[in-house]
């Protein structure tokens, strides 16, 4: 946005050099949902939005370059990405942890185990898959919405997740504000699919991406960014009490 709306060169030069350092700190957490919500986030806010579509094409080359300029030049780099896209020990973990957690939602589907009570109450609900070894006891479910309706149950998870999605879905698509907010909303569109695309592949326990979430639709979807209605004629009028007479001489 700043790119986008600034004009002094070097608070541009300074954009541009911030879009580049978050697009390498994606890449090197060597985190595929990390990967996978950023590159998602990014085309669906270039593609959602008339204007931002022309910029579409050029991002994806820029991130192709990006990826194969860091396997090039950087040294273990490229052991270190293939080692992580291939290691299987992480999935066989969710898929375990999963497997609990939807045994634990058949066994109490409406209200759930309570918060925080996972770990505690899911060792009973482990299996041993026929297909990869028995990994994950005593770590947190991978999944938001599966975590919730662990401990909140089905109508809470529903609730929760219906919340979510109209609150800042309303921010994204409303367009009752103001004209300059149109940048934000498109901002808040990105991290949303992040946002969105981590809570369903790992547990999201660090509290910043939250704040971020709803900090930056609170200030999106905020009434007090709304113009106020011009009042009506004659309710002004009112408002404003009796004519003065003029008095002759």
């Amino acid at each position: 946005m700043g790119l986008a709306v600034w004009r002094n060169v070097w608070a541009r030069r300074a954009c541009a050099a911030v879009i580049g350092l978050c697009a390498a700190g994606c890449l090197f957490t060597l985190t595929r949902e990390i990967w996978i919500g950023a590159g998602g986030g990014t085309l669906l806010a270039l593609a959602g939005f008339a204007e931002l579509r022309r910029f579409l094409a050029p991002a994806l080359v820029l991130g192709l370059v990006l990826t194969l300029v860091s396997l090039a030049a950087i040294p273990g780099f490229s052991n270190s990405l293939s080692g992580r896209t291939h290691d299987e020990s992480s999935i066989w973990v969710r898929k375990n942890v999963a497997r609990a957690a939807v045994n634990m939602v058949n066994a109490r589907p409406l209200v759930g185990f309570g918060w925080n009570n996972f770990e505690k109450d899911s060792l009973d609900y482990f299996r041993q898959a026929d297909t990869y070894p028995l990994k994950g006891i005593g770590v947190p479910v991978h999944n938001v919405f599966l975590l919730m309706a662990v401990e909140l149950g089905l109508v809470g998870m529903a609730l929760w997740a219906l919340a979510l999605l109209l609150s800042v879905g309303a921010a994204i698509f409303d367009s009752g504000g103001p004209p300059e907010l149109r940048m934000w909303r498109i901002g808040l569109l990105a991290i949303f699919v992040e946002v969105l695309v981590v809570a369903n592949f790992g547990p999201s326990t660090y509290p910043f991406p939250t704040l971020l979430l709803w900090t930056w639709a609170g200030l999106v979807g905020s009434p007090l960014t709304r113009p106020e209605p011009a009042p009506a004629k004659a309710e002004a009028e009112q408002h404003s009490g009796p004519r003065p007479v003029p008095v002759p001489g």
